[in-house]
């Protein structure tokens, strides 16, 4: 009887434990998850409250229930809604954590964006015996003057402060391509460098082995806080662009020196769902903003963060980038596989590196046709631009036959292709969470952005009309364009190359017809009404690519060869271009012509925009050497002596002359002496 009075007493007692128990979790899940809906403001608002209204009343009746089943003594009710309400408090806490995770790595991308983190490395050559910085402290090190570069001036300085470097021993540069020469030709002992350098440098020619000519001996790491300035993001209910700029890395994560290999520019108009998309070539030569606007190749510009890139092409296409998002190239991988592939129609059979940069095993093989291309895969089509020894030697005359059309062109076209299947993919597979969870756990650890979490969320809007509209590939409506470029060499001081470097001049009818395409989706500019229009069931249908074929209007004007040009030539290209001419006057050598030009201060290929305030300076010869006249030889026999060679006595002929022997005369005309 004890016993069960003890039993009795347990089970009285434990019941209000339960209740508050119960109670507590059903709190504290309805208040996360109350929580977690408020985070998507902006999105489904009529929905998120009537979600918030059920989740409320269905906790107050739940508990409501539980406490009369207390009252009434239901025990075998009691603990069945006991456990019902205990699984719901937590299924609604962990989808309610899922949500919130799910929100924190979306405010992942735009966290600290105003920090930056550069990287600079002590660089020496790779037999050299340096291992570590205490061994080049009283040796030649290379730095570069330009103060705009954080990996390579400020935190340079940094570490010579910090490790008390002599700096009697260092030797200034005005560019990294000088300072890598020298040190590879053992003029000066160690340089400093962006730490990504052997991947800002593996696309120049004579600078594509620095990973095995070099060695990394030391490297800061250093947290750069830029100026924040509080901009109001733009209305994406109105027409707005977007920046994508690839970091083309062997890693996971971001640099904030990098190449701009992968630069798409897109304008989308919401009112219309129209997207224009631009691939940039990475070898286009246009001014850059933060290199006082001389021109050089847009991929350099990478190499002082993305801020260099984003004013420079602001400033070239006379247009605002609203929105920008860097993403690791090597993520690609990850979100292509994430979605389980995207379909593409691949031109022509190729073969590349694997996202590690490996060969061998490793190599990626693509065959020509429509198929869904992994994340390997898709990576490969959207980075191979032109065929190597290796592949050659290789992978096999299959795979490198169509060498001809790879180059930086198509590979941006082959780039917007995949964005465009990864688009149509996200499109069908929005309907599920596990999905889009692992697309925010990619991006999130690969990509950076200046679009804050609310203008992300406020995409799901236009997402939703998309597929609304059933087929995303004419929903999207996605323009494609085409910057065309001629190939040219350009020669500027520290180039590397005496030859100058190649670039891609871009032709102005081109470049008009491109910004024209997007200023209109913008609305920043009228339309042209087309009023001609022809149309044949005969002929195939092909996809107009805005600014393809247009090869009007040369924009890069060069200085040309002058070496043996008369000086008469030389004015008058100086006349016709604004330049500044200095004739030196200098004596030829035989064989040379009187009027010619033999030397020119300003390098062949030289960029002729660049010349403000200088002079051009040429030699031309005016005057022909006179040939030196040999000395006769001494006759032997003559008196030494001035007197005997500057006033000779004269001599009679009739005379012999003592000194000598007279001469037998000739012998008769013989036969023999014929012979």
């Amino acid at each position: 009887m004890k016993k069960n009075k003890i039993n009795n007493v347990k089970i009285k007692n434990i019941k209000p434990i339960l209740i508050i128990i119960i109670t507590v979790l059903i709190a504290f899940g309805s208040i996360y998850t109350l929580r977690a809906i408020s985070l998507f403001r902006g999105i489904e608002t009529p929905l998120r409250i009537c979600i918030a209204l059920i989740i409320i009343d269905l906790g107050f009746l739940l508990s409501i229930i539980e406490y009369k089943m207390y009252f009434k003594k239901a025990k075998k009710i009691f603990y069945i809604l006991f456990i019902i309400m205990f699984i719901y408090s937590l299924s609604i806490s962990f989808v309610s954590y899922k949500v919130s995770a799910s929100f924190n790595k979306l405010g992942n991308m735009t966290e600290d964006n105003n920090k930056e983190t550069h990287s600079t490395s002590i660089v020496v050559k790779k037999d050299a015996k340096y291992k570590d910085i205490d061994d080049i402290k009283d040796k030649t090190i290379g730095i570069i003057t330009d103060k705009n570069s954080i990996a390579g001036y400020n935190i340079p300085h940094q570490i010579i402060e910090e490790e008390e470097i002599d700096t009697k021993n260092l030797r200034d540069y005005d560019d990294f391509y000088s300072m890598i020469d020298d040190l590879l030709n053992d003029k000066i002992d160690a340089i400093f460098l962006p730490s990504g350098y052997t991947t800002m440098f593996s696309s120049t020619d004579g600078y594509e082995n620095l990973d095995t000519t070099t060695k990394v001996i030391y490297t800061k790491e250093t947290e750069i806080v830029l100026e924040n300035i509080e901009e109001e993001q733009p209305d994406i209910t109105k027409p707005f662009t977007i920046l994508i700029m690839g970091v083309d890395t062997t890693g996971t994560g971001l640099t904030s020196s990098f190449n701009g290999d992968a630069l798409i520019l897109l304008t989308f108009n919401p009112n219309t769902l129209n997207t224009t998309i631009l691939s940039i070539p990475r070898d286009s030569y246009i001014p850059i903003s933060c290199m006082g606007n001389k021109k050089n190749k847009i991929t350099n510009a990478g190499w002082y963060g993305e801020s260099c890139i984003i004013k420079s092409l602001e400033n070239y296409f006379e247009l605002n980038i609203d929105y920008y998002f860097k993403v690791n190239f090597k993520a690609v991988v990850d979100l292509v596989d994430a979605i389980g592939g995207v379909e593409v129609d691949v031109p022509y059979s190729f073969c590349e590196q694997n996202s590690n940069r490996q060969w061998g095993k490793k190599t990626i093989f693509v065959n020509a046709g429509k198929q869904t291309l992994n994340g390997e895969q898709a990576l490969a089509f959207a980075r191979h631009r032109k065929v190597t020894d290796y592949m050659v030697n290789y992978c096999g005359s299959k795979y490198v036959q169509n060498a001809g059309y790879w180059n930086d062109y198509t590979r941006g076209q082959n780039q917007q292709i995949i964005i465009k299947a990864v688009l149509k993919k996200l499109a069908d597979k929005a309907t599920s969470f596990s999905v889009i969870e692992n697309l925010l756990d990619t991006i999130s650890k690969n990509a950076k952005t200046n679009m804050n979490t609310n203008t992300m969320l406020s995409l799901y809007n236009i997402g939703k009309d998309i597929i609304a509209e059933g087929n995303t590939d004419q929903a999207l409506n996605m323009q494609r364009l085409y910057l065309n470029t001629y190939d040219a060499r350009v020669y500027w001081d520290g180039c590397g190359n005496v030859n100058g470097v190649y670039v891609g001049g871009i032709y102005d009818k081109s470049y008009e017809a491109v910004s024209k395409a997007m200023r209109v989706n913008l609305e920043l500019e009228k339309p042209t009404i087309i009023k001609d229009f022809s149309f044949s069931i005969k002929n195939k249908y092909e996809e107009t690519v805005i600014g393809k074929g247009l090869t009007s209007g040369v924009s890069i004007k060069t200085m040309p060869n002058l070496i043996g040009q008369s000086e008469s030539y030389a004015r008058s290209f100086a006349l016709s271009n604004n330049i500044t001419i200095n004739v030196n006057y200098i004596e030829g050598t035989v064989g040379q012509t009187i009027g010619t030009i033999t030397n020119q201060s300003i390098k062949e290929r030289t960029d002729l925009s660049t010349l403000s305030g200088k002079t051009l300076t040429i030699d031309v010869i005016s005057t022909i050497q006179t040939p030196t006249v040999p000395e006769e030889p001494e006759i032997p026999g003559l008196p030494d002596g001035d007197d005997t060679t500057t006033n000779p006595e004269p001599i009679d002929p009739t005379t012999p002359d003592q000194g000598t022997e007279t001469p037998n005369p000739p012998e008769n005309n013989t036969e023999e002496n014929q012979i």
